[in-house]
């Protein structure tokens, strides 16, 4: 009778008490918990529970049974119980059937030290699909697995505000923001592998939190295009991605990586990142990656040594540049200037970035004795070696008849 003053949620649960259960203990703490919830408006779970969202369920039901007459319609309805309840030691399942949803915020801190987990269809997670951001917010902790979610808006899974999302077998579709969106000293991280079936404007966005994945495969069908890049990290960010396995492949620029922002990859190269365009390494972004390093290399032409016939050629100062390189900055001097009897240009690059990748075709009124300019390769827009090679420098329309030029350039390579 008295169960009747509680709303049908709790009037279910409190139904179940058994009068002549053995044991006491039991019955005192389900008491003890609607005690708990006649004084704060939160009852206090007792043990681990399923609630169930189905296409045909009803958001005045209970949620606590699987079938059209309890099961819950939305998961935002979903989620406004669970955070009512003190999870105690107990954990929460939001169990989605097959079928399409909208997503839902959790926004604060839940109550306890249980988990929440919401779920779909382990075996085949694309029968189950959402269409709006899963957002955690001040400070919800939550685990997210089995579906399939592509949205118009800003992200798929979203963590702001100092919050935390765990997630696994998700297929992240087409998307207008990004797939992953962490930002505000928040966490995302994959405890298992996922897939990408369409593009987004990055697959992870970074702003002041960090991502982990470590170790996990990441399946891309259907050749996914990302805007900006696939991962783009800036802030106060950290990226913990060593060992991904990547099957198959992208469009788009394979990493941002800037203002402060740092990545991890143990002992895989940055050219691992899906895309079909080099990354670039911004101003104040780190590249952190076992047995890499960064280094300077040096050449010189001199006509006196070198000569200057029209044609390309490689100086006698020269050094090779390793494949796979990243080169990001660099230097071009020169000490003696160019003369010619005729209109005389130069270029300068490497034979494994291409004639002209570090300094354009240049004419010799231009490359007087102490003319110094940036190299075309920057943090900005850094080359990516596509095999060992040495510097080399191009002379077009006329021979040249004196000159000294040196180039120094940083890059990273493992």
């Amino acid at each position: 009778m008295a169960s009747a003053q509680f709303p049908t949620a709790v009037k279910t649960w409190a139904d179940r008490l058994d009068p002549y259960a053995a044991d006491t203990n039991s019955i005192y703490a389900e008491i003890t918990a609607l005690e708990t919830y006649i004084l704060t408006g939160r009852y206090v779970l007792s043990s681990s529970t399923t609630y169930y969202v189905r296409p045909d369920g009803n958001d005045s039901n209970t949620g606590l049974i699987n079938n059209a007459g309890g099961a819950f319609l939305t998961l935002s309805r979903a989620q406004a119980v669970v955070g009512k309840i003190d999870l105690s030691i107990y954990n929460v399942i939001i169990q989605l059937a097959d079928g399409t949803y909208a997503g839902a915020t959790f926004s604060s801190p839940f109550i306890g030290s249980g988990s929440i987990t919401i779920q779909g269809n382990n075996a085949t997670p694309a029968n189950v699909n959402i269409t709006s951001a899963i957002k955690a917010m001040g400070g919800a902790v939550i685990t997210v697995k089995d579906f399939s979610i592509a949205v118009s808006g800003t992200a798929c899974i979203w963590a702001t505000n100092g919050s935390s999302i765990t997630f696994s077998n998700i297929v992240f579709g087409s998307s207008t923001g990004s797939h992953i969106r962490i930002g505000s000293y928040s966490y995302i991280g994959a405890s298992g592998a996922y897939s990408i079936t369409g593009g987004a404007t990055e697959h992870i966005f970074l702003n002041a939190g960090m991502f982990y994945c470590q170790g996990q495969t990441v399946t891309l069908s259907g050749t996914p295009n990302f805007t900006n890049a696939f991962i783009n990290f800036t802030g106060t960010s950290y990226g913990s991605m060593s060992a991904i396995t990547f099957s198959g492949s992208a469009t788009g620029t394979k990493f941002l990586i800037g203002n402060g922002a740092s990545v991890v990859t143990g002992s895989a190269s940055l050219a691992y990142f899906p895309g079909n365009a080099p990354g670039n390494l911004q101003p104040g972004g780190t590249i952190d990656i076992p047995q890499a390093s960064k280094r300077t290399g040096y050449f010189k032409y001199d006509f006196s040594v070198d000569g200057g016939a029209v044609g390309y050629f490689f100086p006698a100062n020269n050094e090779v540049i390793p494949s796979g390189a990243i080169i990001v900055s660099g230097m071009i001097r020169v000490i003696t200037g160019i003369t010619s009897a005729g209109l005389a240009t130069l270029a300068i690059g490497t034979n494994n970035t291409g004639p002209g990748s570090l300094m354009g075709s240049t004419a010799k009124a231009t490359l007087i004795a102490g003319y110094t300019v940036q190299t075309l390769a920057t943090y900005a827009a850094p080359l990516v070696t596509s095999g060992s090679g040495m510097f080399q420098i191009n002379v077009n329309t006329a021979a040249v008849t004196a000159g000294v030029i040196e180039v120094w350039i940083d890059y990273y390579t493992i």
